[in-house]
């Protein structure tokens, strides 16, 4: 039996990689896409606007005007801003880490240069690139504020404060480059696996499969295991060419990094029994891909990939990410660039186990042979 699966797994590999659609799909378009995102939007960009905490010790006319001139630092729209003033209770929380506070220090407006005010500028320094350059452009604008309207020195001075500790975000460039690769799953998964099955049947080759003395368990074995090989082999060129031509930084220890590679492994059979359960009876190849472009857009756009779920409301969000989708991005975020330990993403594992075992139990129970009869 173990002959038969290598005779089929063989089979099945040496007609992928002999169709040059399956190897630019599969290995040249993900970094083409990959460059294109990182172009277009830089490298280390951020992602959505900052909000900004100002909170006022002093109440003096000149730190109010301070605080009114802070929003005209970023008129120019590169960097779009959230502002909200606390009031000194409210400061006493501490700040989130995709957030930048700022606190005026009592005696601000009668600062001197033998006496400046320190304005502290807090943000998690592992924030994304559009978080640290608003709190530096801050700090550059505090330092060159003159509070009487003379100039006569420098009266600000400005303490940089680290308020991110474990929560540390992750850029753009990692963002998306988890995106894509999970994108990549998808389509070896989803796209690839129904098509194919469904182009066995319009062509009337699963027939000579039927005959065979096969089990089905094995054809689908071999027929998944072909795919899962591709799809793997996609997925670590698409790191390594984010890694050494792109420059982005990984942060997995080597714990880290075998999570990351059983969540590749996990999240690969996921999205093929998906694409199995999605292809169980499809019998045009027009059907197949009909079905599957709306699987695999939806989970594109709603499931972390390339839209942060923060950017949803609150709501809309928690509920996208029930999708299978997001535990497998979120999970490889978190082990690849913020050095989490594995027992975090147990949880994760667990429900991408259970969405598998529920589309292999689907596939199972719709696969069929031959065409359904109309």
């Amino acid at each position: 039996m173990s002959d038969l699966f290598l005779r089929l797994l063989r089979n099945e590999l040496t007609i992928m990689l002999s169709n040059r659609a399956v190897i630019f799909w599969s290995l040249v378009f993900p970094v083409f896409l990959l460059t294109v995102m990182l172009f277009a939007f830089g490298s280390k960009g951020g992602l959505g606007n900052v909000p900004i905490e100002i909170v006022d010790h002093d109440h003096s006319p000149a730190s109010a005007r301070y605080i009114d001139t802070v929003p005209l630092v970023f008129s120019s729209g590169d960097v779009t801003i959230t502002e909200r003033r606390l009031s000194d209770d409210q400061a006493k929380a501490p700040t989130a880490a995709s957030n930048v506070r700022v606190e005026v220090p009592k005696g601000f407006g009668q600062a001197a240069p033998d006496q400046p005010a320190r304005v502290v500028v807090s943000y998690s320094f592992g924030a994304p690139i559009a978080v640290r350059t608003v709190a530096h452009a801050i700090g550059n604008f505090s330092m060159v504020f003159d509070t009487t309207r003379t100039r006569p020195n420098r009266v600000v001075d400005v303490a940089y404060t680290n308020a991110g500790g474990k929560n540390v975000e992750i850029s753009y460039a990692q963002y998306i480059l988890t995106g894509v690769l999970v994108m990549v799953m998808m389509s070896t998964g989803i796209m690839t696996t129904s098509v194919a099955l469904a182009a066995l049947r319009e062509t009337q080759t699963i027939k000579v499969y039927a005959c065979m003395p096969l089990p089905r368990t094995v054809f689908l074995a071999s027929f998944l295991a072909a795919r899962a090989i591709i799809a793997i082999a996609s997925a670590v060129a698409l790191l390594l060419a984010g890694h050494f031509l792109y420059g982005v930084p990984f942060k997995a220890t080597p714990a880290g990094i075998s999570e990351a590679a059983l969540l590749i492994v996990l999240g690969t059979t996921m999205f093929l029994a998906l694409g199995l359960a999605l292809g169980a009876r499809t019998s045009s190849i027009g059907g197949a891909t009909m079905i599957g472009n709306l699987v695999y857009f939806p989970l594109m756009f709603l499931g972390d990939l390339t839209i942060p779920l923060k950017d949803f409301p609150t709501l809309a969000g928690k509920a996208l990410s029930i999708l299978p989708v997001h535990g497998v991005v979120s999970a490889l975020r978190e082990c690849l660039f913020t050095g989490s330990p594995p027992e975090a993403d147990l949880m994760k594992i667990i429900v991408i186990f259970g969405w598998t075992a529920l589309f292999f139990a689907v596939s199972i129970r719709l696969f069929r042979w031959s065409q359904p009869a109309s």
